[in-house]
């Protein structure tokens, strides 16, 4: 047995060195990563001589270029085959290791040469310089020309640059960035970033992509904090990568997952309006059938609301769409009249709820309005993201959670009948509370779900009740038998019986915390009778012995998805 962990534990630190400086790729972030700039992968196995024996050139070489992914666009990657066996065979992977380049998500070369530092970086460099134009060289020295101190006047003409012409992250120090975040009226998003980080280094690719995307639509910049570090300081940059968006004087700091399609999601918004005003045509053609949308319908300026929308729309910008509309088309769409107007709707999951006050003036009409919209802001099936994750599994609101396969299309269809079910049902009630309905893709998150909620990816479809405010979970009936999705009733039934207590459940904290917090709770009782003092002091000091003893690690369950999709 020793003989095997210590095998184990070789294998593990001969990984842990070959994916030191390079990232770790999977299928999904292969396919994600590589799609822009150049990507040197190495493709081994961790029972391979000749890897291991290679580890520590391929660390040395890739801790040295790092700097690459900043200054050039080129990245390291790293390929298990042990592990992702699929993707190597894709790759015709025929022995080990197997070093390959790639560019713009297109296979280049292999490399075939001695395997050592300078054979590595001739043989990247040459394929680096046949790729790199003069058109690319040219466009590069005009953005920089563009931002330089010596182009005062060309930058200040706002109406005269284009937005972001080239689609690249320009590069800013002091006086570029001072006079980015002066534009009026032009939105400029900006990494803050450190080349050694590793988080930065992943970010790198897809905040090109990112960049390329916004082409015409949306300023693009980043700010290097081991050379600026002073000015990373006044911009209260404390972590890496850090993401800010500037506009008119405000900034808003992305905290959501890093992901293209979050960043784009992010940077479309915050640079459009806050309340887009729409027709009839205009509003069918916007609106996301798998989102949710706020319209307000009103007659005319005198009641159009603007700085209660305003303010609504930037506190809930991450979830709604808001519209305003004065078009009868829209009125008559949803069978109204101009009598009824004003009024404010949701419109979600191709139908339309309606607010039920016509006041938008007053404080207290914002404080019921704002109460309404976080009562109906979700569809009828939440994806669970690490953009919303903390909000939903950790927020004020039972949670009914289905774990299946993004693949597993009749789970999902059930689940969302479920789902209709009980929101309809909390809707006629009008249950303060309503519970959400939420689906967790086990392809992408099962390590999450078996540390939060004990649930493999095997044992799914599977269905969990998650009580974020009291931190625990349900996944049992009141006859102790597991929740099953078939059982639509049962699942509702136990529902109402976790938010009236009736049944007990498990809690997401680890095991020292949910002793802190019997402590905490049993804190006065203790105090009051001296001898519960001492019974405890003696049952913490078994437990501790015990934990100690047998050294088994206890892992929390908090409901938080990684924000980096377990990077």
């Amino acid at each position: 047995m020793r003989l095997l962990l210590s095998i184990f534990s070789i294998f593990s630190i001969i990984s842990h060195t070959i994916l030191a400086q390079s990232i770790e790729l999977d299928k999904p972030k292969f396919d994600t990563l590589t799609t822009t700039g150049f990507w040197l992968v190495e493709h081994f196995s961790p029972y391979c001589h000749f890897c291991i024996a290679f580890a520590p050139t391929w660390k040395e070489f890739t801790e040295e270029e790092a700097k690459w992914a900043a200054t050039r666009n080129i990245h390291f990657g790293t390929v298990d085959c042990m592990i992702n066996g699929d993707l190597c065979k894709e790759h015709k992977v025929t022995g080990f290791p197997m070093i390959m380049l790639y560019q713009d998500g297109q296979y280049v070369d292999s490399f075939t040469g001695t395997r050592t530092k300078e054979a590595l970086k001739e043989f990247l460099m040459e394929h680096y310089t046949t790729a790199t134009t003069a058109t690319t060289t040219t466009d590069t020295e005009t953005i920089e020309s563009t931002v330089s101190n010596g182009n005062d006047n060309e930058y200040s003409s706002v109406d005269n640059i284009k937005v972001n012409p080239n689609g690249q992250s320009i590069d800013l120090d002091s006086d570029t960035l001072k006079k980015a975040k002066e534009q009026p009226n032009r939105p400029y998003f900006i990494k803050f970033y450190a080349p050694w980080c590793g988080h930065c280094q992943r970010l790198a690719p897809i905040w090109n992509q990112m960049a390329l995307e916004l082409k015409n639509q949306l300023d693009v910049g980043e700010v290097n904090c081991d050379i600026h570090r002073e000015l990373c300081q006044q911009n209260q940059v404390d972590g890496f990568p850090t993401l800010k968006l500037f506009v008119n004087g405000q900034e808003h700091e992305y905290s959501g997952d890093r992901s293209l399609h979050s960043l784009l999601t992010f940077a479309k918004k915050m640079a459009g309006p806050t309340i887009k005003t729409v027709n009839e045509a205009e509003f069918k053609k916007d609106l996301d059938p798998n989102g949710v949308a706020f319209l307000y319908l009103h007659k005319d300026e005198s009641d159009s609301a603007d700085a209660l929308l305003e303010t609504l729309g930037r506190q809930f910008i991450d979830g709604l769409a808001f519209y305003k509309s004065t078009d009868q088309k829209l009125v008559r769409q949803y069978e109204l009249s101009l009598t009824d107007l004003p009024l404010a709707m949701i419109v979600k999951d191709g139908h339309h709820f309606l607010y039920p006050g016509h006041q938008f003036a007053t404080t207290a009409n914002m404080e019921a309005l704002t109460n309404w919209i976080e009562l109906e802001k979700y569809p009828v099936v939440t994806q669970i993201n690490p953009v919303n994750a903390a909000d939903i599994l950790q927020g004020q609101r039972i949670v009914v959670l289905g774990l299946f396969s993004h693949a597993d299309e009749n789970a999902i269809h059930q689940f969302r009948k479920l789902a209709e079910k009980g929101t309809d049902r909390d809707r006629r009630s009008r249950v303060a509370d309503r519970a959400i309905f939420c689906q967790l893709d086990m392809d992408t998150y099962g390590d999450f779900a078996h540390q939060a909620y004990n649930i493999q990816r095997k044992n799914v479809p599977a269905i969990v009740i998650v009580d974020g405010k009291k931190k625990q979970y349900f996944n049992r009936d009141a006859n102790l038998n597991l929740l099953d999705l078939q059982q639509s009733q049962t699942i509702l039934k136990t529902l109402d019986d976790a938010v009236t207590g009736k049944i007990k459940g498990i809690s997401t904290l680890s095991l020292p915390a949910r002793l802190g917090q019997h402590l905490q709770d049993g804190y006065y009782q203790a105090k009051t009778h001296s001898y519960v003092t001492m019974g405890m002091i003696c049952l913490l000091g078994v437990i501790i012995y015990n934990m100690i003893s047998n050294k088994r690690k206890q892992m929390s369950r908090g409901s938080v998805l990684p924000t980096t999709h377990q990077d």
